[in-house]
């Protein structure tokens, strides 16, 4: 969990690459740390972007991992 002096010191903006987005489809070190700030931007306490690459990746790499990703 990220500690509430964490929080604070925060951006309010951050861009994000595909690498952290994969991490609670892997379940690998960290994930439950980016699920954290997932969770913060859908609460409205931090924009989270992505680049469009990004997105492309991201689906490409979820498919292969298995996941259902409908892009249509």
């Amino acid at each position: 969990m990220l500690k509430k002096k964490g929080i604070k010191n925060l951006l309010k903006s951050i861009v994000i690459d595909t690498g952290p987005l994969l991490l609670p489809l892997t379940r690998e070190y960290g994930w439950d740390r980016i699920r954290e700030l997932l969770i913060m931007h859908e609460k409205g306490e931090v924009n989270l972007y992505i680049g469009l690459f990004n997105i492309a990746e991201l689906v490409y790499i979820s498919q292969r991992l298995g996941f259902d990703a409908d892009v249509s």
